[in-house]
């Protein structure tokens, strides 16, 4: 048998979902429709679903893929829908706290495509595992409804459930990179069904000049660096398949809430850092973004960011430090107070930014050969 790489092409960072961001209604005895944008396109793929924070079993009675409509709709092509199995089995039961691939399955999807994958569940436990910044609108219909042609808006949210990432599964090796980080990694106040985080911004330049690297998107909305973030680092980060880079924007929720110093966070991006190389990847450091107008905001606060982005920048001279720098700060910061955003920036709050704002984030990324003068050694799985 030949052996196969895996490469994600599209993931999410997931948690114990609020009670709050819960389902509309039960999940149980009834269909879930997710719609998901991949960067790079194959011809085989598998889809990881997670139950990692589940407090029981997670039923799964049939699954389905097929192309998205529309983006903002819960309508599929109905000729391109593929039944998707476990071990062969349609039905799987996921224990508390695991993890399933599906099957691989041979599908031709083009860079970019859209997808809803639907699911007609069983029982489902009450604590549930997802991703509530989705930021897309996902459609629940009441019983085994996954080959219908469209869902309803009656039962919408804008989260993800269960589903954890989707992989190429291919013959020859590709390399992605992981955007690792909070809430502005995570895009949010973007514009909803409009995938506008600024890692999608970043693939679609990547296209531009015809260089085919997966993108996956594990930014955490609220996390901090020190506390959430190193606890699901070699999960969220390490090891994800075909991943070698590492772009890392995290720290502000560090400083705001958590009153970390500049030397705080040092350590540990010294920690993320090292542990990258030991796993063959290259990480890159992004400058923290301006905050100032932010409810959480002080002087002393700031002065501690301009600390910490002063080692970012120069931390490519010195052992431990990022293999380049990804300077976020210079291209977000206004021209006439470099401590806030620029006002065509900001979503509001001074802290997070609007769409457009996460579009300009693509343009500190100036020299695109970092992402492709580097080889690497690759591993069959």
């Amino acid at each position: 048998m030949d052996s196969n790489y895996f490469c994600v092409t599209w993931s999410n960072a997931q948690n114990l979902v609020p009670k709050d961001s819960s389902p509309s209604i039960d999940l149980s005895n009834n269909s879930l429709r997710q719609i998901v944008k991949i960067s790079i396109g194959g011809e085989k793929f598998r889809i990881k679903i997670s139950n990692k924070h589940g407090n029981d079993s997670l039923e799964i009675k049939s699954i389905s893929l097929a192309k998205s409509h529309s983006q903002g709709s819960g309508q599929i092509e109905l000729s391109s829908i593929k039944k998707l199995t476990f071990n062969n089995n349609e039905f799987i039961s996921i224990p508390k706290g695991e993890l399933i691939y599906t099957d691989p399955f041979d599908y031709n999807l083009p860079l970019c495509s859209e997808v809803a994958i639907s699911i007609f569940f069983g029982k489902v436990p009450s604590d549930i595992t997802g991703h509530i910044y989705s930021i897309t609108n996902s459609f629940i219909e009441k019983g085994n409804k996954i080959n219908e042609e469209k869902f309803s808006d009656e039962y919408k949210v804008p989260h993800w459930y269960f589903i954890s990432n989707i992989e190429i599964v291919s013959h020859t090796p590709i390399k992605g990179v992981v955007c690792f980080g909070d809430s502005i990694t995570d895009g949010r106040f973007s514009s909803i069904d409009k995938q506008e985080r600024w890692p999608d911004f970043l693939f679609k330049k990547l296209q531009d000049v015809k260089i085919d690297i997966a993108i996956n998107n594990q930014g955490l909305s609220g996390t901090s660096l020190s506390t959430a973030g190193m606890e699901r680092y070699e999960d969220d980060v390490l090891k994800q398949n075909g991943a070698k880079y590492i772009i890392i924007l995290y720290g502000i929720n560090d400083i705001t809430k958590l009153n970390k110093n500049e030397n705080d966070i040092i350590e540990v991006y010294k920690k993320v850092i090292r542990k990258a190389h030991e796993a063959n990847m290259l990480i890159y450091g992004g400058t923290l973004t301006p905050f100032k107008g932010y409810r959480l905001y002080t002087e002393e606060k700031n002065v501690i960011r301009n600390k910490v982005n002063e080692w970012i920048r120069n931390s490519k001279k010195i052992m431990d430090g990022f293999d380049e720098i990804i300077d976020f700060d210079l291209v977000l910061r206004d021209g006439n107070d470099i401590n806030k955003v620029n006002d065509n920036y900001n979503s509001g709050d001074c802290v997070h930014l609007n769409s457009l704002g996460y579009e300009r984030m693509k343009d500190a990324f100036s020299d695109l050969t970092i992402f492709s003068n580097y080889s690497f050694n690759f591993e069959k799985k």
